[in-house]
């Protein structure tokens, strides 16, 4: 006894073996409950991004029209100053609907940076020898190596924005160098087989000027239409026709003019790839017959068969009419509208549905 208190001893109690681990286990299924409910709730950002950037590229579109009372082009084909030969011919590809937006995305000094004289390329891949159609051998054009615009890129896209395909899948045909970016959405060029009316089909490109039903047949690149609402113009001997909101007599409402494909297909080579409607990247235009930087639909969305570079006529090389629609998000796609609304298409929306959709012109009823 010290001060007239005696010592007491601790009562207190350690935690048991047993209760360590069940308090651990608690704590264990409690994380595997969480992580779930955060990875949802992140993916659930990503798709509202996805949405905005759509929102900006229809407002853009929109601004455009009301600059030039017309839709962009899907792509615009030129061709280089003379001569012109086997080392520089794919200059002769000018440039697409992404660049046209430039200047209505707040990216109008790079716009005006760029030459649209034929004489530089809008492509970054080496072709011939030298290398003659590398950004870094040219003053302007160059700025659009490894140029990431952020509202081009779906932010549920798995993988470098700018990466080198060629060298990541040999043997599919993919030109582009990891020097420009990959692309994540596509305008809406039609449907095959067009749904209110018999399918014309014209083999190597060949066709009558029936824009009613045009399609273009090419072993490797499948099937190309013309019932979208960004033409394809051909500076050289100018083809397709400009189109207005008056040309989307089904409606704007009805008529899907850019979409998503920012995921992967299954590949019978390479597992499961990206899929890509330009081999070339995402700025350069298409030659004189074949534009790029669009699909004409001819799979459902986020389609899971299985394709190789021996596939006829079919979405399964880079350059190819009828790429995919598809994405990372679980379920769907994002697809953007002519009325500038964004719509999240699933991956049960029948056929029939997508094929009214992708033509501006059909005179048939969309219950979405």
């Amino acid at each position: 006894m010290r001060g007239g208190r005696y010592l007491e001893k601790s009562s207190k109690k350690a935690f048991t073996l047993v209760e360590l681990l069940v308090v651990i286990a608690i704590i264990g299924i409690l994380i595997a409950l969480l992580l779930p409910a955060v990875q949802a709730a992140r993916e659930a950002a990503r798709r509202m991004q996805c949405t905005n950037n759509l929102k900006q590229l229809g407002i853009a579109v929109h601004n455009y029209h009301d600059s030039y009372n017309t839709f962009p082009a899907s792509s615009m084909y030129c061709v280089s100053p003379p001569p012109v030969d086997t080392d520089t011919e794919y200059m002769a590809f000018g440039w697409n609907w992404r660049i046209t937006l430039l200047p209505f995305m707040e990216q109008g000094p790079l716009y005006e940076s760029l030459s649209f004289d034929g004489t530089e390329p809008f492509a970054a891949f080496e072709y011939g020898s030298p290398d003659t159609l590398n950004f870094a051998n040219y003053d302007n054009n160059k700025v659009l190596g490894n140029l990431v615009i952020p509202a081009y890129k779906c932010p549920s896209m798995s993988g470098d924005v700018c990466r080198n395909m060629e060298a990541e899948f040999p043997g599919t045909l993919h030109r582009n160098d990891g020097m420009s970016m990959i692309v994540c959405y596509a305008a809406i060029a039609g449907a095959y087989e067009h749904p209110d009316r018999a399918t014309v089909r014209y083999n190597d490109g060949q066709s009558n000027g029936d824009s009613g039903n045009l399609y273009q047949v090419n072993s490797s690149a499948g099937y190309w239409a013309d019932r979208g609402m960004f033409a394809n113009i051909n500076r050289k001997q100018v083809g397709g026709t400009w189109r207005t909101f008056a040309s989307a007599t089904d409606g704007t409402s009805n008529t899907m003019i850019i979409a998503e494909q920012s995921g992967r297909i299954n590949h019978a080579k390479h597992g499961r790839i990206l899929v890509n409607a330009n081999y070339l990247g995402a700025w350069t235009g298409g030659g004189s017959v074949d534009p790029v930087a669009t699909t004409t639909i001819r799979y459902t969305i986020n389609y899971m068969g299985v394709l190789d570079a021996g596939f006829p006529n079919g979405a399964s090389t880079f350059l190819s009419g009828n790429t995919i629609l598809n994405s990372e998000h679980a379920g769907g796609i994002n697809a953007l509208l002519g009325d500038g609304s964004v719509r999240f298409l699933g991956d049960t929306t029948k056929m029939s549905i997508l094929q009214r959709l992708a033509c501006r012109d059909d005179g048939l009823t969309i219950d979405l």
